[in-house]
């Protein structure tokens, strides 16, 4: 958590709005995620994440998010489809997933890693048309080379993220893996020329109507 103190720094530095922090939670161990969003750290961070893996339900994680910070904290679900199948590691599909991690009252649902944003589009495009909360995504810098390096530049990156932006797909951005400082800051440079999503209402998705 020290590294997330002087990535806060960095942050501040120049001017973006705040910092997101993922916590892995492998078998959801109490001690694992008190020593991790312990310290003063987690009071400098606008959102804690529990990441946790997909047969680990949300709604086993949230209580234990409120009890270990002593406050209560968003919960912010992503999942990753693994490749051209469309499915995530647990071999749902996108609707799929969205169902099996709906009952939890979440800030956002999105997609992550895996794939570059030119891939994962279709199925943001699904987290649009469905999820009652905010969607989020942070693509990776294109597809791993045959080194499992990522060549995708911060400008090609930012040119099909873009997309999503004109689409109106999701309200929160980022990157996963490959991307560098400066493929963020182009990222947030594209983001604050467009409104971000608009959000569903739960009455509008269950009578067809998109309000």
């Amino acid at each position: 958590m020290i590294e997330l103190i002087e990535v806060q720094k960095k942050i501040e530095a120049h001017s973006f709005s705040c910092l997101l922090a993922a916590v892995l939670m492998l078998g959801v161990l109490r001690s694992d995620f008190g020593e991790q969003s312990s310290a003063d750290a987690h009071e400098r961070l606008s959102k804690l994440v529990p990441a946790v893996p997909s047969t680990i339900a949300p709604k086993r994680v949230a209580p234990l998010v409120v009890d270990e910070l002593g406050r209560e904290v968003p919960i912010m679900v992503s999942g990753t489809i693994t490749d051209a199948s469309g499915r995530t590691l647990s071999g749902q599909t996108t609707e799929a997933f969205l169902v099996s991690v709906s009952h939890v009252p979440m800030l956002s649902v999105g997609l992550n890693c895996a794939l570059g944003a030119k891939q994962l589009r279709p199925y943001l495009q699904v987290l649009n048309e469905q999820a009652t909360c905010f969607v989020s995504a942070y693509p990776n810098a294109g597809l791993p080379n045959e080194f499992g390096q990522y060549d995708q530049g911060p400008e090609e990156m930012g040119e099909q993220i873009e997309e999503f932006m004109k689409e109106g797909l999701i309200n929160i951005i980022g990157g996963c893996c490959g991307t560098t400082p400066e493929h963020i800051r182009i990222i947030a440079s594209i983001a604050a020329k467009y409104k971000p999503r608009v959000v569903h209402s739960q009455l509008s998705m269950v009578d067809g109507r998109v309000g």
